[in-house]
């Protein structure tokens, strides 16, 4: 072969190696992009799954203060009832209604109806008929109707409605009944609400007094059942407030019951501006936590725009770079090695900043964005460790839980952006009080923080200094019912951990006490106990 053609030959070769090397490195580099545009995408979803997790816990928790009213064994009076409920519904606004289900067998039915005509006048136990209009209920060996509603205006006609008439309702309250635990049931319509919105029902079963849950039988619990505190909930005032609480900027979120594993049940769907949304090969999605034998799951779909904004023109620089050293060497032979390593040194630069930028998200998902503290997850790791080595170690073990009181009301006063500057303040000075490497003060979430020390059973002490130094920031409060000025409540606990404890146990009587101190008039400490 002629040296001519041999020159063409190594030309050919060149041109197809260098062309094929550019296109794969800008392939490389644009698999990077939408590798971190998903990463951020599982991470701000996990963090929205966690954020409606901790809003739905904390908004079926109010139900047991109105269970607390029938510890006697008796139901109280509508006065009683309507004051702590209004009282509820004005703290939690995602709750629609409370309303109290008693239960009334078909020997007691006329008494019922005669004695609860008393409060509401022309009461009668009903059920819808297939046109959905208000018929009397056909007779059954027991009704479950609904008696006391809070509130009352525009609930009117649910006044004497029997549950068991309608089979999700039925199908939640037979398995509460039977099992002595609280139940979410499967999405309702709230025709009340514009729109049609979907809610769901939470019951708590109430038994008389005399009934051990725990060691009944399903006939002693069905006999000593006296009925059901019912929670009606808004599905979109829990969503925004939680997953929605900060804006998605191009991601599609959507809210899914998958209790029956063959059907998913659309709660809700969130929609954005903009263009066609990516493949499902982008989207995401994450398990809840189980609630209350409901299992949802949240799906995020990002759009093109969310995509994009992760698309740099390097792919493309890199390809065209590549391209014309390319043709370069076709004359230049000794400058391909040198062309070659720009090349290279671009594609390092690129990826180190890559991994420099996930280093730096990933610390960020470790830190409350408006605080600058630890946030839930970072405390969530840091105890577990420590729990794990106190209950090595037999050495103690305390957690403080921390709530700014009436802090609803300094927002009404003062606004939201007071209100986060009232945080913020607050979290630098418990900041301040913890300074071991054993030590730890997070936001656990919303105004509540906890404060978790290892080695230390002292918390009593800890507990009462926060409180004072918080009481020392004099930041003025004219909303509180404890002192004009802003305030903590704290429950706290010591414990050496035992093999058969568990981290949950011991969150819950800190919780427990905490909600002890606010009970107790708030701007106090108080000390839990596991029971």
């Amino acid at each position: 072969m002629s040296t001519k053609n041999r020159f063409a030959l190594w030309q050919g070769l060149i041109v197809i190696a260098g062309l094929l090397l550019s296109g794969i490195s800008g392939w490389m580099l644009h698999q990077g992009e939408v590798r971190d545009a998903r990463h951020a995408l599982n991470l701000d979803v996990e963090r929205r799954a966690q954020e409606l997790n901790r809003m739905l816990a904390s908004n079926v928790e109010p139900l047991q203060v109105i269970a607390a009213l029938f510890d006697n064994g008796q139901p109280p009076t509508y006065t009683q009832f309507n004051k702590h409920a209004e009282r509820i519904l004005n703290q939690h606004q995602s709750i629609q209604a409370i309303e109290w289900i008693p239960k009334v067998s078909h020997a007691d039915r006329v008494s019922f109806e005669n004695e609860a005509q008393a409060l509401f006048p022309g009461f009668q136990l009903r059920q819808r008929d297939i046109h959905g209009q208000m018929v009397k209920a056909t007779d059954r060996s027991e009704y479950f109707p609904v008696y006391l509603i809070t509130p009352i205006v525009g609930n009117e006609k649910a006044i004497g409605y029997d549950l068991t008439s309608n089979p999700t309702r039925l199908s939640s309250l037979t398995t509460s009944r039977e099992t002595a635990t609280q139940m979410a049931s499967a999405s309702i319509s709230l025709v009340q609400e514009a729109g049609n919105s979907k809610g769901f029902l939470v019951f708590l079963p109430i038994y008389k007094s005399s009934v051990n849950r725990l060691i009944a039988n399903k006939e002693v619990l069905s006999q000593g059942l006296l009925g059901f505190v019912l929670g009606v909930y808004r599905v979109d005032e829990i969503f925004y407030k939680s997953a929605m609480s900060q804006q998605t900027q191009g991601i599609a979120l959507s809210l899914y019951d998958n209790t029956d594993g063959q059907h998913a049940d659309l709660l809700l769907q969130q929609t954005v501006r903009s263009t066609v949304n990516q493949g499902d090969s982008v989207s995401y999605e994450v398990d809840l936590s189980p609630f209350y034998s409901r299992q949802w799951s949240l799906l995020a779909r990002p759009t093109e725009h969310y995509i994009n904004q992760y698309h740099t023109v390097a792919p493309l620089t890199v390809a065209s770079l590549g391209t014309l050293l390319t043709l370069f060497t076709v004359f230049y032979l000794r400058m391909i090695y040198r062309q070659s390593l720009q090349v290279q040194k671009l594609v390092d630069d690129r990826t180190r900043e890559l991994s420099l930028a996930n280093q730096k998200l990933k610390q960020i998902s470790k830190t409350d964005s408006l605080t600058g503290i630890a946030n839930r997850r970072c405390m969530d790791s840091f105890l577990a460790n420590e729990w794990a080595r106190a209950k090595r170690e037999q050495s103690a073990l305390s957690i403080i839980m921390l709530d700014i009181d009436f802090f609803k009301q300094y927002n009404d006063n003062y606004g939201h952006q007071m209100g986060d500057e009232c945080l913020q303040k607050v979290a630098q000075a418990l900041a301040k009080m913890v300074g071991r490497p054993g030590d730890m003060v997070a936001r656990y979430g919303g105004e509540e923080f906890c404060i978790i020390m290892a080695y230390n059973e002292d918390s009593a002490n800890m507990a009462h200094k926060c409180q004072k130094a918080i009481e020392a920031i004099n930041i003025p409060h004219q909303g509180s019912e404890a002192s004009e000025f802003v305030t903590i409540s704290a429950g706290y606990i010591t414990i050496k951990p035992q093999q058969e404890m568990q981290i949950e146990d011991v969150l819950k009587a800190a919780d427990t006490g905490l909600y002890l101190a606010k009970t107790n008039g708030r701007n106090r400490v108080e000390q839990a106990f596991i029971k």
